[in-house]
């Protein structure tokens, strides 16, 4: 059966979660779960993260690779494989600017060439308006035209290749009208690269803009790692003075030393800030670090830092963290706690949030938004509904309370999903479904397919019949066998996949389920 898995933040609006609630000490055993924690606070899907985990994420790999060349430390060679080899080639094939600038990136980083690097490929990508933009990229988008343009000239540079003069001349003209332009640092330090690679001068009002906002700024300290961007495009056109590098030393030293959570971007910025101010790089070891990690043993980045969690797993990963004698982050805590989700347009984010919270502490329901979000719930259940009701029950049961009275639609279940389907209703509390499939039926199935049901199933039929006092203790080890060579996945011993032996069906859900019917298997005999 199809699963239905949600991983996006939740959203800004409703009502809040954080009342009423009062907090209770977490057991001091780290989660087994927290690599899922995404760059939000909650919780992403298994599903996603295993997938995210397996890919590479072409631009973290070489900001990462940057920042150790700049820290001076060795920086791995990841094109070589044959993983980070097909990863480059499939980034540059469907960016044609971005991903000849990554490649010359990725050789500058290494100091030595890859073989992929095809500076003459971006010049189709110039437009007789004076700028290098990809296909399908926003016309309107002036800033992103810049940003393209100088990753262009800056490739065509770095191989030894010019531009006709007539062409020059245009995209001479563009920057220059562009450079009167200057809303943000970070765009005057793009122009100023461009007007380098392109060897002309620069207009003087980029060095301005950019002397001007260290002047303003310089004293006032940073106060989130995302405003590193704007003193690095700043310290990048401009020249700062004696006294300016002082004080943005000052005020960079918290980040450079602990970093916290941060993109590979801004590290390499941050990196790049530091030295341009002439300290030492000696001090960018906390980076490294982060970079390192980042890269992994593969020596390639996964992009883990862009994913956001969702309530729903949040949901599933804290009651797994229950289930197995550990605590939860107080950050992801707090991330739940400051989520505002309206019951009424949202009601499975709002339930997996409220049981979130009642279970790493005490509960204080509000019962009028909790009576809201149910009453919003689907009281018709056809196929397409069943993950949805199955994961409603399961959080009205933590909340002590029961999915309302459903309908049912007609499951044949002398059909494959018809069968399923049933079982995934009977086990999650519907008496129309659970009328329908006797034990018997139930073990004929298990007897004549078992080897192709998958861990959802399996987990429906264990859970139903121990209900039913129903186990046969003659099933148990096949059973355990598949619970034994499903578990361990997107590389946590804890998680359970749908599909054994794979990280494709790496489930949160179907993990938590998992749990507790291996509690109930009976020893064969």
């Amino acid at each position: 059966m199809p699963s239905r898995i949600r991983n996006g933040a939740a959203a800004l609006v409703g009502v809040l979660l954080l009342a009423g609630c009062s907090s209770a000490k977490a057991p001091p055993e780290a989660s087994p779960l927290a690599d899922l924690v995404g760059g939000n606070g909650l919780y992403v899907s298994a599903e996603t993260f295993a997938t995210v985990r397996s890919a590479v994420s072409v631009s973290d790999t070489v900001y990462d690779d940057l920042t150790l060349k700049l820290a001076g430390s060795p920086v791995p060679a990841p094109w070589r494989t044959s993983t980070g080899a097909a990863a480059l080639d499939d980034f540059a094939r469907q960016h044609p600017v971005w991903g000849q600038w990554f490649i010359a990136m990725a050789e500058q980083a290494a100091g030595a060439s890859s073989g992929r690097l095809d500076a003459r490929s971006v010049l189709p990508m110039f437009r007789e308006a004076g700028y290098f933009s990809e296909p399908g990229e926003n016309s309107a988008d002036a800033a992103g035209e810049v940003a393209e343009t100088q990753a262009a000239l800056q490739v065509l540079a770095g191989s030894g290749l010019h531009l006709p003069d007539h062409d020059a001349e245009l995209v001479d003209q563009w920057l220059v009208t562009q450079a009167s332009r200057i809303r943000y640092p970070v765009q005057a330090c793009t122009l100023a690269k461009a007007f380098t690679s392109l060897a002309t001068p620069a207009p003087p009002g980029i060095a301005a803009y950019a002397n001007d906002w260290m002047a303003a700024h310089a004293t006032t300290g940073l106060n989130e790692v995302t405003a590193l961007s704007d003193t690095y495009g700043a310290v990048c056109a401009g020249t700062p003075s004696d006294e300016t590098r002082k004080q943005l030393t000052v005020a960079l030293t918290p980040y450079v030393d602990r970093p916290g959570q941060s993109t590979s971007l801004q590290r390499f910025q941050l990196a790049q800030t530091w030295l341009a101010l002439g300290n030492d790089a000696s001090r960018l070891t906390a980076l490294a670090a982060i970079a390192r990690s980042d890269l992994g043993d593969r020596g390639l980045a996964g992009g883990k830092s862009t994913l956001a969690g969702g309530l729903l797993p949040t949901y599933f990963a804290t009651k797994i963290e229950r289930r197995s004698g550990h605590g939860t982050d107080p950050a992801v805590e707090t991330a739940v706690s400051q989520a505002s989700v309206d019951p009424a347009t949202d009601p499975v984010d709002y339930l997996a949030a409220t049981a979130t919270l009642c279970e790493i502490r005490a509960c204080h329901l509000d019962q009028t938004a909790v009576d809201k979000a149910v009453s919003a719930l689907p009281r018709h259940i056809d196929e397409h509904d069943v993950q949805t009701y199955v994961d409603s029950a399961g959080i009205l049961g933590s909340l002590r309370m029961r999915y309302p009275e459903v309908t049912i639609g007609d499951f044949d279940k002398g059909t494959e999903t018809g069968f399923f389907g049933l079982l995934l209703l009977a086990r999650a509390g519907s008496e129309a479904a659970d009328r329908q499939l006797s034990t018997a039926e139930i073990t004929a199935a298990w007897r004549a397919h078992g080897d192709s049901w998958d861990l959802r199933e399996i987990n429906a039929m264990v859970l139903l019949l121990q209900s039913r006092h129903s186990l046969d203790p003659g099933m148990s080890d096949a059973v355990r066998d598949r619970y034994d060579r499903s578990r361990g996945c997107a590389g946590l011993d804890v998680l359970y996949a749908t599909d054994a032996g794979t990280d494709s069906g790496c489930d949160l859900s179907a993990t938590l389920d998992a749990i507790e019917a291996v509690g109930y298997l009976p020893h064969g005999t």
